[in-house]
């Protein structure tokens, strides 16, 4: 009961009982609720949300690694970048890829909030990387590969605008995808 209660699931009152909170009253933050959402099954309100939160922190880290990305952490963006394009993906594979991709440009930002912000949100953009992850068709995966790419490309190039412009570009594309398979 006190999980669910720091969760904000639920407010306990003594000598009235335990009441579950309306949903917006949820720490969509917390990990085990956004699995449990997940889990649940979700709605295309609820990811359109999520990518709107991803749309406002992910570009700016991108252009932040612009800035403060060392040579290092360019070079293995780049590896996870070339990594997405393997044939032998699944949807599950893929997402974790993806995953690994995102949260590589969230630390190489060098801001420990986007940092916290990108582990926050963790488990809501495995969820979403599976659900946009185009596992049939080689000329789908290949794009996934070089929209990514293309980010590591304007970080490296130190590119603060380029590095904004094609992270957008990627999480727009993944919300069509996302759009197109709850269809």
């Amino acid at each position: 009961m006190k999980t669910l209660a720091a969760k904000g699931l639920i407010v306990p009152r003594a000598r009235i009982g335990t009441r579950v909170t309306a949903k917006n009253q949820w720490n969509l933050f917390d990990s085990d609720v956004l699995t449990w959402h997940f889990y649940r099954g979700v709605d295309e309100d609820f990811l359109y949300h999520l990518s709107e939160i991803r749309l406002a922190f992910e570009p700016h880290a991108a252009a932040l690694a612009a800035v403060n990305a060392t040579e290092a952490e360019i070079s293995g963006m780049m590896r996870l970048a070339v990594a997405m394009g393997d044939p032998e993906h699944t949807a599950e594979t893929l997402a974790m890829a993806d995953l690994r991709f995102h949260l590589s440009v969230v630390e190489a930002s060098g801001n420990p909030f986007m940092r916290t912000v990108g582990s926050l949100i963790e488990a809501a953009l495995v969820g979403i990387f599976k659900l946009s992850s185009p596992v049939s068709g080689r000329d789908l995966i290949d794009e996934v590969a070089r929209t990514h790419i293309r980010i590591v490309e304007q970080i490296s190039r130190r590119d603060e605008a380029g590095a904004r412009a094609a992270m957008e570009n990627v999480i727009r594309v993944g919300r069509e995808r996302v759009h197109e398979a709850l269809r």
